[in-house]
């Protein structure tokens, strides 16, 4: 009889605990919602040296071209590729691109490249070339490139994979 007094002690005693930490659990993640949360959106307010960062989603053209034609030749296409632009205060502008290259074709892709080629209210903002290296036939290569610009923010940009058919040893020129 002893022992069932001993085990419902330690019972209620658990339960009076573990009551306890919840109920103290809740009060400080109450005192944390109610005060530091707005204190941490308003913190540019107290702290105007920070910047102030807009991030928007990019209209994203693929142009996949087929390159080559025939049998055990390269189709490179991408896709998912998704565009943000990270346009800051201070001028550190930056677009990130994200998304896959897969070669559809029955040959390899070799010395593969993006042409990205953004667009502004200004103009053209990036025209540069990103390097995938090469795609064996049906396989996928995940891509993530960031690209600093100056000037307003992104408007769209153009992305085109080229890639060569055969391993260039003799220097050929680019597509």
């Amino acid at each position: 009889m002893r022992e069932k007094w001993i085990i419902a002690l330690a019972v209620t005693g658990f339960a009076v605990i573990l009551a306890g930490s919840l109920f103290v659990g809740l009060y400080f993640f109450e005192i944390f919602e109610s005060q530091i949360l707005p204190q941490m959106a308003n913190s540019n307010q107290h702290y105007p040296g920070l910047p102030n960062i807009t991030i928007a989603n990019v209209t994203v053209f693929h142009h996949d071209n087929p390159l080559y034609q025939g049998a055990y030749k390269p189709y490179v296409i991408t896709t998912n590729l998704t565009a943000q632009d990270y346009h800051s205060s201070t001028g550190a502008n930056s677009l990130h691109i994200s998304g896959w290259v897969n070669n559809t074709g029955d040959g390899t892709a070799y010395e593969g490249y993006l042409l990205v080629v953004a667009m502004n209210s200004e103009g053209k903002a990036i025209s540069t070339t990103q390097s995938f290296a090469g795609v064996t036939a049906h396989m996928s290569v995940g891509l993530q490139y960031t690209f600093p610009y100056n000037g307003s923010a992104i408007t769209n940009c153009t992305i085109t994979p080229f890639y060569l058919d055969l391993v260039d040893f003799q220097n050929r020129p680019r597509p």
